[in-house]
């Protein structure tokens, strides 16, 4: 578990909370299923648009996850009981694959104590077939951040 990501307070209600934020990222040359390596992880699950997500290296159910595509089209979707998720995948191309998961059981991390892990993996797939991409769109102009 990498300690470069700092812990990350926040008030909830009148408690104050200490999360630790974990990401992770993989890239599939294909969709073969693969094996859970990460403690938090998606992997292809055998056919194009079919993705498993594992925690602790157990099917997770219920697990929110997002797919993205260059032009900005996205889908949200939630794992099914054996940890599977299926988007169509219209377009040849890159497709990025997030999953998140919040784990609250509290630890400690270098001495420091936390309340619970914000665990987000992304996986990288090419989708070889399909119709052409959507181009992306313009890039939008930076805003001021608010005061």
């Amino acid at each position: 578990m990498d300690a470069a990501f700092p812990l990350r307070k926040f008030k909830q209600g009148e408690k104050e909370i200490t999360n630790w934020y974990y990401p992770a990222a993989r890239y599939a040359t294909g969709v073969a299923e693969q094996p859970a390596k990460l403690t938090f992880d998606i992997v292809p699950a055998g056919q194009p648009g079919a993705f498993k997500v594992f925690f602790k290296g157990q099917p997770l159910p219920k697990a929110k996850v997002d797919i993205i595509v260059q032009s900005g089209w996205t889908r949200e979707a939630h794992t099914d009981a054996q940890g599977r998720v299926h988007f169509d995948l219209p377009w040849k191309g890159s497709y990025v694959v997030e999953a998140s998961h919040i784990d609250r059981t509290p630890g400690e991390r270098a001495g420091e104590p936390y309340d619970g892990i914000n665990y987000v993996t992304t996986l990288h797939v090419i989708q070889a077939e399909g119709e052409a991409p959507i181009p992306a769109g313009p890039a939008a102009e930076p805003t001021e951040p608010k005061k």
